[in-house]
């Protein structure tokens, strides 16, 4: 028996907010750096110079500036964007032409299969940004305190400044970016993830978790190399 609708979205909301906890505490190092070679704040924007420039002033700790606001947002990033996948996949599904099987996905042309894919991918790639454009604002703002005249804040201090500048409306600067970068990138993470892997596991016959892992890096490649300006848009935007 096929789960619920609702069952099969909160689980993967449950999955999705977990596996981005763990991407935010690996990964909000590498972010930082990124961020300040994005904003265009550093005098030599390399990865090497921003890095040793964050060390040598703030050690460590400088690396995981604001990562208060990942840990929080991150699994929201990962939970809405996978939960808004599964609930396109349903309404793909629920209302496909009279005739069609709408318990499972079997049996339809690739073309019907891509256009699955692009309209639920999609779908989450927008709930996705709607839903952590705020958090994303925080996080830039507070990975560019500490540097030059930028004073440094707590993340509530960031909020209630931000929030005194320019009202709720401030926290959704960069929405547009987001969601330009968010609903193509979703759309290719998960067509890149879904076919890599499933290859991996029937043609090669890799063992379930190697082939997940085949997708997720073929996926992560996919998504970023052609978003990355746009992203740089984003960040331009946020770091004002």
């Amino acid at each position: 028996m096929r789960p619920e609708p609702s069952r099969d979205v909160l689980s993967e909301l449950m999955c999705g907010s977990f596996g981005g906890l763990c991407a935010a505490l690996a990964t909000h190092p590498l972010d930082t750096i990124k961020t300040r070679i994005q904003s265009g704040s550093a005098p030599t924007p390399t990865v090497s110079s921003v890095t040793k420039a964050i060390l040598r002033k703030d050690g460590v700790s400088g690396l995981y500036r604001g990562i208060t606001v990942p840990v929080v947002s991150q699994p929201l990033y990962v939970g809405s964007s996978f939960a808004g996948l599964q609930l396109g996949y349903y309404l793909w599904d629920r209302y496909r032409p009279l005739g069609a099987d709408s318990s499972t996905c079997g049996g339809m042309s690739t073309t019907e299969s891509t256009l699955r894919l692009i309209f639920s991918g999609g779908l989450g790639g927008a709930a996705c940004a709607v839903a952590v454009t705020p958090g994303e604002r925080l996080k830039v703002l507070l990975q560019m305190q500490g540097q030059g005249s930028v004073a440094t804040q707590t993340p509530l201090q960031t909020v209630k400044a931000t929030l005194a500048a320019g009202g709720w409306r401030s926290m959704f600067v960069g929405l547009q970016a987001t969601i330009v970068r968010e609903v193509p990138g979703t759309i290719l993470w998960f067509g890149a993830f879904e076919s890599v892997s499933g290859y991996a596991e029937q043609a090669w016959e890799l063992p379930r978790p190697i082939a997940v892992l085949c997708g997720a890096v073929a996926a992560g490649l996919t998504f970023w190399l052609p978003i990355i300006p746009i992203d740089n848009v984003k960040t331009r935007q946020q770091s004002a």
